[in-house]
């Protein structure tokens, strides 16, 4: 059998190792309880980081759909722009073919104008030529007279416009020495129709 002293030392050395294992527990608790506090920490860290990313993820969705609001109101007023300029180039092609058609007009208008200019020149020339009569100066000198007859008038210019119509275009009004000549030779003409031949010897 043991002695009391082995049992005492026995007791001893199992005294020393629950005394190590229990500073081993407590060294191991104090480890876990940095690491855990640390884990905190990171824990406090990272919950920290997870709200200035929640917030920072929130302030870019609302940049990011302000940015798309605003780019879709960019394309509503291109495709405005686009329409307004289709809009605005068919009116121009509108208005070219308009303004081709008055230019049209226009230059038939002054053609006209420049046929009547001719026939007015060639009437004023041939009543100047027959009548010894000057319209401008007549249009000059012309007064209307009291208690004109207008229907009677209008009348009058209708028949006139006709014998106009009847005489039609006049390229260019014969020249003054062209109709002196003309009627001298006609003069001449009626004189050796009338004059008796000489008598034969």
């Amino acid at each position: 059998m043991a002695t009391t002293q082995e049992r005492q030392e026995a007791l001893r050395n199992h005294l020393g190792h629950l005394s190590r294992s229990i500073q081993e527990q407590e060294d191991a608790r104090g480890e876990r309880e940095r690491r855990l506090a640390a884990h905190v920490v990171k824990r406090d860290e990272l919950g920290k980081q997870q709200t200035d990313n929640g917030a920072a993820f929130a302030a870019a969705a609302a940049e990011f759909n302000r940015l798309a609001e605003a780019l879709a109101k960019i394309n509503g007023e291109r495709d405005k722009l686009r329409n307004d300029t289709e809009a605005s180039r068919q009116e121009a092609r509108v208005l070219g073919n308009r303004q081709r058609g008055v230019d049209q007009e226009r230059q038939a208008a002054e053609l006209k104008a420049s046929e009547a200019k001719i026939r007015l020149e060639a009437l004023n020339q041939r009543i100047l030529d027959d009548y010894q009569l000057d319209l401008g100066e007549a249009f000059t000198n012309y007064q209307r007279p009291e208690n004109l007859d207008w229907p009677a008038l209008r009348v009058e210019l209708g028949e006139i416009e006709k014998e106009l119509s009847a005489i039609g275009p006049v390229t260019s009004p014969p020249s003054a020495s062209s109709t002196r000549s003309r009627r001298a030779r006609s003069s001449s003409t009626r004189t050796s129709r009338i004059s008796p031949a000489p008598p034969r010897s």
